[in-house]
């Protein structure tokens, strides 16, 4: 059996047994994720002033900001096993406790769901991938990157269904309440899979300063994050259209759209991933390949500026979220591989984290000054389109030191 599969994600056997481990447990993390996720927006957009969405993003930063310096720096000593294993269960208590303030009606309570379960999410999706970093050759990486992404994908299919079939609102705060005990219940599944830093980290106290340093002197970093800052506003940009414009739906409809969403998103990225990611890495290499969200995003962001057409903005954020949560990442993944061993996780994390979140705040206050000084319409998907095609001026640059670096 394990042959027959071997042949079909053309993964070798080695590599096999911890890449199908790791990608259980991903699944079950994008399950509870993409619960949590449509939970906590559509409780939010219902429940709260849709008007200040831009004002969370900018919450959102400042805290991803202070988490993600400070994994940064604990990575710098600790290894990346031992920080996910303690970081899932704090964030799946402090989900627990937003979720028991939701039923309570504390003021506020929509809000802080939405800031915390995005700063929760995306720590834990840092420290996971630095653990798949850590646990595979940069060789290895490209082999299973894509299986283990359609891992998580497929969680996110089962996810989105129950989203979309339980559509209620009792269902969508116990969502958020309790997702997050799921994964941290199936952390055995990546228990014992080798770590390659164990023996490099040195026993000193936890610092950025190298990873810092690193990031200064060389060209490659500051691109790498210009280049993932370009699309978190991308992101950002096309999260904010479309939820504008969906918040005219009640809270039920709205989760089971989000939910119905994941779930098309998710088949259709697990079977890129499992059948072509390797393969399209493979023929085409990564900058090939991390050039195709954006293409077509900014192709659809133009007709949907004509057409005004709320199907076509709909597929602009399903292609959004398959990019942010499988194909970005996937490749993003691979370009940190000329980033020495010892400091890997620490840079991706900064990068990854607190960088990538300035440009959600970037997007935040740019939305923040138009709603002020302009009409609502304005913020349309023109917008988006700009964004996607700006980023190829980054392309270039980013490849020159990309071949340098290696």
């Amino acid at each position: 059996m394990i042959t027959i599969f071997q042949r079909f994600i053309d993964v070798p056997g080695p590599v096999l047994v911890p890449a199908i481990r790791i990608a259980i447990w991903h699944f079950f993390f994008v399950w509870a994720v993409t619960g949590v996720k449509v939970a906590t927006n559509a409780v939010f957009l219902a429940r709260a002033d849709k008007s200040t969405l831009p004002l969370l993003y900018v919450f959102v930063t400042m805290g991803v900001l202070v988490v993600s310096t400070y994994l940064a720096r604990v990575l710098s000593q600790k290894p990346p096993a031992l920080v996910l294993r303690t970081a899932m269960w704090v964030g799946a208590w402090l989900m627990l406790s937003v979720g028991v303030m939701l039923w309570l009606k504390v003021p506020y309570a929509p809000a802080a769901a939405y800031v915390l379960g995005e700063i929760i999410t995306t720590g834990i999706s840092l420290l996971f991938w630095a653990r798949v970093s850590d646990a595979f050759s940069p060789r290895s990486k490209k082999l299973v990157v894509g299986f283990i992404s359609g891992g998580g994908m497929s969680g996110a299919v089962v996810g989105g269904l129950l989203a979309h079939q339980l559509a209620m609102n009792a269902f969508l705060v116990l969502s958020l309440t309790f997702y997050f005990l799921l994964p941290a219940a199936m952390l055995f599944m990546v228990k014992g899979i080798r770590s390659r830093s164990r023996g490099l980290l040195k026993r000193e106290r936890a610092s950025l300063y190298p990873a810092l340093t690193y990031m200064k002197g060389h060209a490659f970093p500051k691109w790498l994050a210009l280049l993932v800052v370009g699309f978190a506003v991308l992101g950002a940009l096309t999260d904010y259209v479309f939820r504008f414009e969906s918040a005219r739906l009640g809270e039920a409809e709205m989760a089971s759209l989000f939910g119905i969403l994941n779930a098309v998103v998710g088949v259709t990225v697990v079977c890129i991933q499992m059948s072509l990611t390797h393969r399209l890495l493979k023929r085409f290499g990564v900058f090939l390949f991390i050039s195709i969200t954006p293409i077509i995003l900014g192709v659809l962001a133009v007709i949907q500026s004509f057409s005004d057409s709320f199907g076509i903005l709909i597929s602009m954020k399903g292609l959004e979220m398959a990019a942010a949560f499988s194909l970005n990442p996937a490749a993003i993944f691979l370009l940190y591989n000329p980033i020495p061993d010892t400091l890997r996780a620490s840079v991706r994390t900064f990068i990854d984290g607190a960088i990538k979140k300035l440009g959600v705040a970037v997007a935040g206050l740019a939305l923040l000054g138009i709603a002020a000084f302009s009409s609502e319409s304005l913020v349309d998907s023109a917008w988006i389109a700009v964004s996607a095609f700006g980023l190829f001026i980054i392309f270039p640059f980013l490849h020159k030191s990309y071949i340098t670096a290696l």
